[in-house]
C-alpha cells in the first residue's frame, strides 16, 4: 500500500508546511509588538568645503562637513530582524524641485550590539553635490533613516528629522 516513497513524501511535505506556517507566524508577530521608538541627534561640526565642484569638468555646487552623530537604534532589533541598513540624508527645496534628497552617509548593522551609535567628528562619505547650483547657501534639513531587513517578510523602513 503505502511505499517508502510514499511515506518519504507525506513527512516531506508535513515538514515544509510546518515550516511555512511558522515563518508566516513569525512574519505576523512583528505586528504584536509595540511601535519602536528611535532616539537620535545630529550636529554638523565643521563645514570645511561648500565651493564649486573642484574638477573642471563637472559645473556643479559641492559640500562636505564633519558632524557627530549619536542614535539609538536598539528597539529596532527584534526576533525577525536580520539587519538594517541606516543612512543620513539632507533635503532642501529649490525654484526647481521642491524636494531634493541626497544621502551622505550609510552603515549596515548586523546586530543589537552595534545600533546604539555615537560618532564624533565623522567626515560625510558622500559629499553633498548638485549640479543645478542650488545648494549654496539653503537650509538642509537632515534625516536619519533606516530600513529594516527581516528573516522572513516584507521590507519595512522610516525616517525621523
Amino acid at each position: 500500500m503505502n511505499t517508502l516513497l510514499n511515506r518519504a513524501n507525506q513527512l516531506f511535505t508535513f515538514a515544509v508546511i510546518v515550516l511555512a506556517l511558522m515563518t508566516a507566524a513569525n512574519y505576523l508577530s512583528i505586528y504584536v509588538l509595540k511601535p519602536p521608538v528611535v532616539t537620535a541627534s545630529f550636529q554638523a561640526t565643521d563645514v570645511f568645503r561648500v565651493s564649486k565642484f573642484p574638477y573642471q569638468e563637472i559645473d556643479a555646487d559641492f559640500a562636505a562637513f564633519r558632524f557627530n552623530l549619536t542614535a539609538d537604534l536598539s528597539q529596532l532589533f527584534n526576533w525577525n530582524t536580520k539587519q538594517l541598513f541606516v543612512f543620513l540624508t539632507a533635503e532642501y527645496q529649490n525654484p526647481q524641485y521642491v524636494r531634493n534628497t541626497v544621502t551622505f552617509w550609510d552603515s549596515i548593522i548586523l546586530n543589537k550590539e552595534d545600533s546604539v551609535m555615537q560618532f564624533v567628528d565623522n567626515i560625510v562619505e558622500y559629499p553633498l553635490l548638485d549640479i543645478a547650483h542650488n545648494i549654496l547657501g539653503k537650509e538642509l534639513a537632515v534625516y536619519i533613516n533606516w530600513d529594516v531587513t527581516p528573516i522572513a517578510g516584507v521590507f519595512y523602513g522610516s525616517k525621523q528629522k
